[in-house]
């Protein structure tokens, strides 16, 4: 899936995904996040346990990345 976001919203979902517990006023741990960058989540259902691939990855951006 796919899903593309303001970062505030992302953070809070990046929080649920790792267990962390979002702290108010954007207290705590956060993760900094640019426009257009790319995270990536497995998620596992039988043992219910995500892993998480990479966060806020930019390598898209730069030439001669991915797709040249």
């Amino acid at each position: 899936y796919l899903i593309a976001s303001h970062g505030a919203i992302l953070n809070q979902v990046f929080h649920s995904i790792l267990g962390i517990v979002p702290q108010p006023n954007h207290q705590g741990a956060g993760f900094r996040l640019v426009n257009t960058a790319v995270s990536v989540f497995y998620y596992y259902p039988a043992v219910h346990r995500w892993s998480v691939r990479v966060i806020g990855d930019t390598r898209h951006l730069q030439a001669g990345s991915y797709f040249e």
